[in-house]
């Protein structure tokens, strides 16, 4: 049971940075201070949601303390950042990681999460090396010291959080590239032309795509995907089956092979797109469609439920059901079992009296749903498969 935990989403961040030029000298930073455009993903009632605040780094040169948060954050985000230090100091050995302070916009909540690592140490560079980052950029990935781009959870509501935000190019660790095709498969081909999305493997290639000057390639690449996206117009995800959209797609993907959003829409152009859900993402939308009226069994009475009620258990059974095809093949029984709970719930529901037959088989339908999570739960191959899809 404690496996499948790992796939809840905690707190992350989406960074998107925007800092002056520095030029180097005795002292590593000479700029005091630098906000950047950060995006949280908090759980909500009606599922993951990602929201922009700021995160502000001063420059202290008298402070002589490692790196810190200027208010107390959880340990895995304290970590992030003292890995992101280390992965720095790398290239930079002559940087102690002392003078660097980290404080929010929103001061008063509660942060925590590693997937903010990577940009940290994005921004470390851009103040030790002088460049300027892309202010439409955003990005999100844990660092580890071996300066390796490491996997998040929630990325999908970080991605659409990211072009909520307004960000035009998103980095995401490429690891969690499964987390893109659910959103493909979840909401169509559309959240690949709202933002141009690319994967990062290394610190390396994650300023690289995060500087306003980056690489002729990769610049090159951007621009003729705004231009893809121009001709396509308003007609959006529904129009790209036309005469040379292919050609233009593939251009771009021999100039920059990390574009995802270019190579997953030529692939759909060559019918080679994702036909199933991951794992987690298999499991967490058949837990998202069925909770709603899991939660109306828990507390309504045979014959009493509302016009309201009646409507939640039918569309979450029908949501669940649309689910068939496209679930991954290890969270397919559990689909199932969420599917013939549902139906016997609904009998319940919309009885005016209930016999025992109706609730014995409600009971079997409740049981079979909690032995197939327990199954998963247990099941190594798919624990393994949720441990790598959702750290």
């Amino acid at each position: 049971m404690a496996a499948l935990s790992r796939f809840a989403p905690s707190f992350a961040l989406i960074i998107a940075c925007g800092w002056g030029a520095f030029t180097a000298n005795a002292e590593p930073f000479i700029k005091n201070q630098s906000t950047i455009q950060g995006i949280v993903v908090t759980e909500t009632p009606a599922g993951m949601m990602g929201k922009a605040t700021d995160i502000i780094v001063t420059f202290s040169p008298r402070d002589t303390k490692p790196a810190h948060f200027e208010r107390k954050v959880g340990e895995e985000m304290s970590t992030s950042l003292s890995e992101a230090v280390r992965a720095v100091q790398v290239d930079y050995p002559d940087w102690d990681g002392t003078q660097v302070r980290v404080s929010f916009g929103d001061k008063y909540s509660q942060k925590d999460g590693g997937s903010a690592g990577t940009a940290y140490a994005v921004c470390l560079i851009s103040m030790l090396d002088g460049f300027d980052i892309d202010p439409d950029y955003a990005m999100t990935g844990d660092i580890t010291v071996d300066r390796r781009v490491r996997q998040i959870a929630g990325v999908a509501a970080k991605i659409k959080g990211a072009t909520v935000d307004g960000a035009k190019v998103v980095g995401i660790p490429a690891e969690n590239l499964d987390a893109l095709s659910d959103l493909v498969l979840i909401d169509s081909l559309q959240p690949l032309l709202d933002t141009q999305v690319f994967t990062l493997e290394t610190l390396e290639q994650s300023v690289e795509l995060a500087r306003a000057d980056r690489p002729e390639d990769l610049a090159k690449a951007i621009a003729l995907f705004d231009d893809f996206r121009e001709t396509v117009g308003p007609g959006g995800a529904k129009a790209i089956r036309k005469p040379g959209y292919e050609q233009m797609l593939a251009e771009i993907v021999e100039l920059a092979p990390h574009h995802a959003s270019a190579d997953m829409l030529l692939k759909s152009l060559r019918n080679e797109g994702p036909k199933k859900l991951s794992v987690t993402g298999s499991l967490v939308e058949v837990l998202e469609r069925g909770r709603p009226a899991m939660a109306v069994l828990q507390t309504v009475k045979p014959g009493s439920a509302t016009k309201e009620q009646r409507r939640i258990m039918r569309e979450a059974k029908s949501q669940v059901g649309r689910m068939r095809s496209m679930t991954h093949p290890e969270v397919r029984e559990f689909r199932a079992a969420m599917e013939s709970y549902l139906a016997s719930g609904s009998r319940l529901v919309h009885a005016k009296s209930i016999n025992k037959s109706q609730y014995d088989r409600f009971v079997r339908a409740s049981e079979q749903l909690v032995d197939e999570y327990n199954a998963l739960s247990s099941d190594p191959k798919t624990i393994q498969a949720l441990l790598r899809e959702s750290q």
